[in-house]
């Protein structure tokens, strides 16, 4: 590849892009022709390591590449074979005489979900399987009755629902080791 009239081998290119964390390996894939060519598809697949680990760059995957209707099922059947349940104090949990007595609500991770829906995933498609638990078809289909044309309409709107409490903006985990990002009508999604 020529960079400024400086021919660089593919090899030190895939040294150079490997060495990139995943925002410059976002912006790098779009350099030139070659770059996007050889790199984009490879950025795509990426979304895989950020299911249920960071959400901010699944979502910022979600939205700088266009996935197609495949590829969105592929990355929801990923996301379905272990969604996590997250703790959250019950509301009057209290202490006395030093003995804890937080009640603890277990809600699942809907918020991967939720992203996929507002791709216009086909959640039809994705519960078909008879392997998937009840109770999240239907709160998968909650996400889908809830959807409007924005953003924000839809978080509004599912805020009001219980079964999708994780979604609601002021959801706040007990363990503080997991690193929540609160669901926002915003994109946020700038590449730094």
């Amino acid at each position: 590849m020529e960079l400024n009239s400086i021919y660089l081998d593919e090899n030190i290119i895939n040294i150079i892009y490997n060495k990139l964390e995943i925002n410059s390996k976002i912006k790098f894939a779009y350099i030139n022709k070659f770059t996007y060519t050889n790199y984009k598809c490879i950025n795509k697949t990426l979304i895989y390591n950020y299911i249920y680990t960071d959400y901010i760059l699944f979502k910022k995957l979600l939205i700088f590449f266009n996935y197609n209707e495949k590829e969105l099922l592929l990355i929801g059947r990923t996301c379905l074979e272990n969604i996590p349940k997250i703790a959250e104090k019950k509301t009057g949990s209290f202490q006395t005489n030093g003995i804890n007595n937080n009640k603890l609500n277990y809600y699942y991770d809907l918020r991967y979900f939720f992203e996929l829906i507002m791709n216009n995933i086909s959640i039809k498609e994705l519960i078909k399987s008879n392997d998937i638990n009840d109770e999240i078809k239907f709160m998968l289909n909650k996400i889908v009755k809830y959807r409007y044309l924005s953003r924000f309409e839809t978080l509004w709107k599912i805020s009001s629902e219980p079964s999708l409490r994780t979604l609601n903006w002021n959801f706040s985990p007990c363990d503080k080791d997991i690193n929540w990002i609160k669901m926002s009508t915003g994109l946020r999604c700038q590449l730094d």
